[in-house]
């Protein structure tokens, strides 16, 4: 045994052993709650001078299986109802009746609820016989009768008490409260708010500023219903022990009323409309006595200062639409987030696919260093294994024999078919040597040749894996984005349709990641567009205090289900317009150029020119794939840099040398904001007419389908109102003298053209061009001219 070595072990029990546990600071706030509850509850009393709220409470915390909860209930009942011995009759009766609740319930605690309700009555009614008989000497019919209408008391406060504490325990979960849930909970908090009476100080009732504050903060989270039953119900129970039970109830359902009509407007109209409303009440009528206009006047105040978020909280637990819409959220982005860790995990699989497949072309390059050696020991198993020079060969003079064997390979490789001089000096078997060194050179080729089109082909699933990594990845980050759903807007355009009577079925409203506002509904019973335009369009531009327009995308009409669904997008600042002129090589019938422009769903507007190399038709289908794959990518959303790199993974199959290539000249504007977008792979200059100036934007890159990574050169620029871009294929530029003279010329002529129109701008060019080439066009011609307008 070693000795002076510590357990470790036993040290850890002792720490977890002094461990101080953990306060349970939940559980004295609830004992504090219930304690609270209990004594305000118990000092309310009926205009009988009776009080059986407290023992109302008392059952329904009793018969929740609370142990702990029942004696601070008791013990709250007990000192409410001595803080009321005044002004009550039966004190002796509720403190027997508490204690004798409280005692019983460790005996029958684990009996059924039906079976403690059976004996929590039994024991009240014999306790008020008993008192009655022994020491109010009641006869035995009053004495029944004054015990039964105890009974009868308490029955529907324990229903309404038991219920509201069952509802309490649904906050903060996902549970919708009913409308008779929350006026449960409300009767509930309106028996402890009136239970604060006789607190006044400098004749100012805390009671009536709490119960103004309560009922005016319902109405004011969950509407002008709400409001109004709160008021009713507080002004009910506070009212109950007073003379004038009426004014209560119409001062505090008034004002609930009143904040839940305004509440839409803020707070500070809210508090005005309350203000105004009490005012009015208490001079048409005598409500004086019981409220001052101060109580109302800190209420309001209280209302105002109470912060936004609180209310947004709170809404967002009793206002069931509110929840609703929380909750679908949550899970929305549930959903979203476990299909984004799909698209996610997908596109990491194809990155490291496309890694694999590298590191494969990469380990063939480290294979050729040692492919030297296996060619020459092939030659040497071949010539020398039966030659009688082998040992002085291969062991005496391995050094020279092997450098000697390798060059004679290297000559034969590049077509020198001679041996080295130490060969010739000293090898029997030269015949044999060169027949088979030629033998293994071919096969090596011929291997070779079939190797780096397996590389080819390795390089080009890596680059396409890569690309569809990336594309999944952008998919990723769109569905990422977050899209704000506006359902004040959509309440408010269902208003404004239903007081005009048009019928709909669906409405959706939301905010893109650019933060515009989209609306997409059906309206049934009509299908043409222009009652779209004059009916619909002026309800959505009042309810979103913006210009908006019709989509020209989202527009469906149905003429036999007599419906219409129909998209609204905020109005563009800009419209472009274009002209193009297109000319075919001299001598040919198709042109090679390929042309497109066009407004995208995103709101810009997307000018494509690519131009294939050569002429005739294969440069036409060349160039017209890239344009139309450019397109469909920007229709579905995907970035352009995704949809070059895509169409030059598509061009850089080529499956003969004679293939071509072709250039992408590409031009987005954004409708909105007047950003220009210039990509450019291999294209020609392209000219921005401003007022004062002309920009040329050239690049020297190389066309699409030449190089694994395409070469890209991006140009950011801003247009506005008046301004042309010209766009063009390189047929303009070639002509029978200096490229750079039309280029200088197409300066000077958008210099100096004036208010031409963008037709006529395409037409001069086009004419220019073939001017310099004895009227004939030496290539395909393309020319777009498109001009920006502002709409307001």
């Amino acid at each position: 045994m070693q000795y002076g070595v510590e357990v470790l072990s036993y040290k850890r029990d002792r720490k977890v052993e002094n461990k101080k546990k953990s306060i349970n600071y939940r559980g004295y706030v609830k004992l504090l709650a219930y304690f609270s509850s209990a004594l305000l509850i118990s000092r309310v009393i009926l205009i009988n001078n009776s009080a059986p709220f407290g023992i109302a409470f008392i059952m329904a915390v009793v018969l929740n299986k609370e142990d702990k909860m029942s004696i601070a209930a008791g013990c709250g009942t007990l000192l409410g109802y001595i803080t009321i011995f005044n002004n009550i009759d039966n004190l002796p009766v509720y403190i027997m009746c508490t204690g004798t609740l409280v005692s019983g319930s460790y005996f029958i605690r684990s009996f059924s609820k039906r079976k403690k309700l059976t004996i929590s009555f039994t024991a009240i009614l014999l306790v008020n016989i008993c008192y009655n008989s022994l020491i109010r000497n009641y006869s035995i019919p009053a004495n029944l009768f004054s015990a039964f209408v105890e009974i009868v008391c308490i029955i529907p406060i324990y229903y309404m008490i038991q219920y509201a504490i069952a509802c309490t325990k649904e906050i903060r979960t996902k549970h919708f409260f009913s409308s008779e849930e929350i006026i449960s909970m409300i009767m509930a908090a309106a028996l402890i708010i009136s239970g604060t009476w006789g607190l006044a100080p400098w004749g100012i009732s805390v009671r009536n500023i709490i119960a103004f504050v309560f009922v005016i903060m319902c109405a004011y989270i969950n509407g002008s219903s709400t409001g109004a039953a709160a008021g009713v119900a507080v002004g009910l129970i506070v009212g109950m022990n007073t003379e004038d039970i009426v004014a209560y109830i119409s001062g505090f359902g008034l004002c609930g009323l009143t904040v839940g009509l305004f509440k839409d407007t803020g707070k500070w109209l809210s508090a005005l409309s309350c203000l105004v409303s009490f005012f009015i009440l208490k001079m048409y009528s005598d409500i004086g006595s019981d409220f001052k206009f101060i109580e109302i006047l800190f209420s309001s105040g209280i209302l105002l200062a109470v912060p936004d978020r609180w209310y947004d909280s709170l809404a967002l637990e009793f206002n069931w639409e509110k929840k609703a819409i929380e909750i679908n959220e949550r899970y929305t982005e549930t959903i979203k987030d476990m299909f984004i860790d799909r698209l996610k995990g997908f596109s990491d699989i194809l990155f490291n696919m496309s890694d694999a497949i590298k590191n494969l072309v990469n380990n063939d390059r480290l294979l050729l260093k040692n492919k030297s050696s296996a060619l020459v020991e092939n030659l040497a198993d071949r010539v020398c294994s039966n030659c009688s020079m082998n040992t002085i060969c291969w062991k005496r003079e391995i050094y020279y024999t092997y450098t000697a064997f390798s060059e004679a390979l290297q000559n034969f490789h590049e077509n020198r078919n001679k041996l080295p001089e130490e060969l010739e000096r000293k090898c029997l078997r030269k015949v044999a040597l060169i027949k088979n060194a030629e033998d293994i050179i071919e096969n090596f080729i011929t291997k070779e040749t079939w190797r780096n089109r397996m590389a080819e082909g390795r390089q080009l699933a890596a680059l396409h894996l890569n690309n569809m990594g990336q594309t999944v990845k952008e998919i990723v980050d769109d569905f990422n984005a977050s899209i704000d759903f506006d359902n004040e807007i959509e309440r408010y355009i269902k208003r404004i349709l239903g007081r005009k009577g048009i019928d709909y079925s669906n409405i959706f409203c939301y905010k893109d990641k650019s933060q515009r506002i989209n609306i997409k509904m059906t309206v049934l019973g009509r299908s043409e567009k222009e009652f779209c335009i004059k009916e619909i369009l002026p309800v959505i531009n009042l309810a979103v205090e913006r210009s908006m327009c019709i989509s020209e995308y989202a527009c469906d009409s149905n003429s036999k289900k007599e419906s219409c669904t129909m998209e609204f997008e905020e109005m563009p600042k800009y419209n472009v317009t274009s002209s193009v002129i297109r000319e075919c090589k001299n001598g040919e019938v198709y042109n090679g150029d390929s042309c497109s422009y066009r407004k995208l769903k995103d709101g810009t507007y997307m000018i494509v020119i690519s131009d294939g190399m050569g002429s005739g038709p294969e440069a036409g289908q060349e160039s017209k794939a890239a344009v139309e794959l450019i397109e469909r990518f920007s229709e579905a959303g995907f970035s352009r840099e995704t949809a070059v790199n895509t169409v030059n993974s598509i061009m850089a199959m080529k499956f003969s040398e004679e293939e071509k290539f072709s250039t992408l000249d590409i031009s987005s504007i954004d409708l909105y904001t007047g950003d220009m977008n210039i990509m450019k792979v291999g294209a020609v200059a392209t000219y921005i007419k401003k007022n004062d100036r002309v920009e040329t934007v050239k690049s020297k890159t190389l066309p699409i389908g030449i190089l694994d990574r395409v070469d890209i050169d991006i140009i950011d620029k801003k247009v506005k109102d008046g301004d042309i871009i010209v766009m063009l294929s390189d047929g303009v530029l070639e002509c029978e003298g200096n490229n750079d003279s039309m280029e200088l010329w197409i300066h000077d002529y958008l210099q100096e053209c004036g208010s031409a129109g963008t037709k006529e701008i395409a037409d001069v060019i086009v004419k220019r061009a073939k001017e310099l080439n004895n009227g004939k066009a030496k290539d395909d011609i393309t020319v777009i001219v498109s001009k920006v307008y502002s709409l307001y």
